[in-house]
């Protein structure tokens, strides 16, 4: 029995050499966020076990009642995806409205000196990409329930 199943995410692959607590301050400084870290995001990727413990960061903007999400794409020996190549950060926007500008968002990323480039991460993620949102939403609510 097939779930029909749609994410309410917007993916951006970010590429760039930072650590993941440095590009949070940047993204902190250029686009006026505050990243806070949550608990890891325990995921088992394909053919990957023991599950992953994958570091999460979490920015809510309350006022458009939108939350971003940060999470590195390499992680020890693999990737939580293998496409786009050499992604280094999923950046990911939960409930996007019509009226959300993707590309504003990704020039914006762009424009920070330390990234060499962002790109609308969604199509080139593949069919795994249902199944990791469908964990992540998960582990949101079990992890986030206060909110």
């Amino acid at each position: 029995m097939a779930i029909d199943y749609t994410p309410d995410f917007r993916a951006v692959g970010i590429f760039t050499a930072q650590k993941d607590y440095r590009l949070c301050w940047l993204l902190d400084q250029y686009l006026r966020t505050a990243f806070q870290r949550l608990p890891d995001f325990s995921f088992v990727a394909e053919n990957q076990k023991p599950p992953l413990a994958v570091p999460v960061f979490r920015h809510t903007d309350r006022r458009l009642l939108r939350k971003y999400f940060l999470l590195p794409n390499k992680l020890e020996t693999t990737a939580l995806f293998q496409k786009p190549a050499n992604m280094d950060y999923l950046f990911l926007v939960q409930q996007p409205s019509d009226q959300f500008d993707m590309q504003r968002l990704i020039k914006e990323i762009r424009n920070i000196p330390q990234v060499n480039t962002a790109i609308e991460a969604g199509p080139f993620l593949g069919k795994a990409a249902n199944s990791f949102y469908f964990e992540f939403e998960h582990y949101l609510v079990s992890c986030c329930q206060e909110e």
